[in-house]
């Protein structure tokens, strides 16, 4: 098998919709069903700004004590010491307790909700998007919104100017 990365974006809504639709999680935590998702992985990422609810950081964890050792030769030249990369200390205490609430069933259902709401307005408003609605975004269908414009001409780019 090779090597298997998950980048953790959108890792809470993604153990939110594992609780709510997969049989055999219903009574399991997010953060379980979150501890039980990364176990699978050799490494993985996250941004803080996206599931941590704080405006800097995120980190980079390994299951191979080897990689680790390498990788971490160049933290300390981009990022800092291994143990804070760079992070003043109340952005670390922010960041733990972003992490906290952002593993709340309550919160992530109230963060899936808007998204859903979101994606139901625009659809009622003829706005094309994709579908079916996810828990971090939604996504407008550029080629449906310009189906004269061939996707070699950068739709979604057009569509944003």
């Amino acid at each position: 098998m090779g090597f298997r990365l998950y980048m953790t974006l959108p890792a809470l809504e993604n153990a939110y919709f594992i609780k709510t639709r997969e049989k055999g999680y219903e009574n399991k935590s997010i953060r379980e069903i979150v501890a039980e998702m990364f176990s699978y992985a050799d490494a993985m990422t996250m941004s803080s700004k996206k599931d941590g609810i704080v405006n800097i950081g995120g980190f980079i964890a390994m299951q191979n004590e080897e990689l680790f050792r390498q990788c971490s030769t160049f933290n300390i030249m981009f990022e800092g010491y291994i143990t804070y990369g760079g992070m003043a200390g109340r952005d670390m205490n922010a960041l733990a307790q972003g992490l906290r609430e952002a593993t709340e069933f309550d919160y992530l259902e109230a963060r899936v909700g808007q998204v859903a709401y979101l994606g139901k307005k625009l659809i009622e408003y003829g706005v094309p998007i994709q579908e079916p609605t996810g828990g971090h975004a939604v996504f407008v269908d550029a080629l449906k919104f310009f189906p004269h414009i061939p996707q070699s001409e950068y739709t979604a780019q057009l569509l944003g100017v």
